[in-house]
């Protein structure tokens, strides 16, 4: 095989591998936390790796914040949320009475807005 015919061949699967991940990606369910697909990872670039960590956690219901993840792993924890004792913690985080009312409105899903929200840090 010449390296033209390679080159062919590569760009060929990387497309179909493409194709494959963005048709995967939006046929995926609303994220449980967020209630809407994920954003963008171009979006979260400007935050810190720590932040990234943390929200990255959080869409995937693996996180210490949320008291469903901590409930399941220590059986003392009850899974309620401990500013307004509503459950399951996991649906509500972002419409939470508990919290100011500017973290509880559509910008809150976007990657930044949610980090302030959860005093995660952020770069100035």
């Amino acid at each position: 095989m010449s390296s033209d015919e390679g080159n062919w061949c590569n760009q060929g699967l990387r497309r179909i591998r493409k194709e494959t991940v963005l048709n995967t990606i939006n046929q995926m369910a609303a994220n449980k936390v967020l209630n809407s697909q994920p954003p963008e990872v171009s979006e979260e670039l400007n935050l810190p790796r720590e932040t990234r960590t943390s929200l990255a956690q959080l869409r995937s219901g693996y996180s210490s914040l949320l008291m469903s993840y901590v409930s399941r792993i220590k059986q003392e924890v009850v899974d309620i949320c401990p500013k307004c004792a509503r459950s399951p913690h996991t649906r509500h985080l972002f419409n939470c009475r508990g919290f100011p009312r500017s973290g509880r409105d559509e910008s809150v899903a976007e990657s930044n807005e949610a980090a302030k929200f959860l005093h995660l840090r952020t770069l100035p």
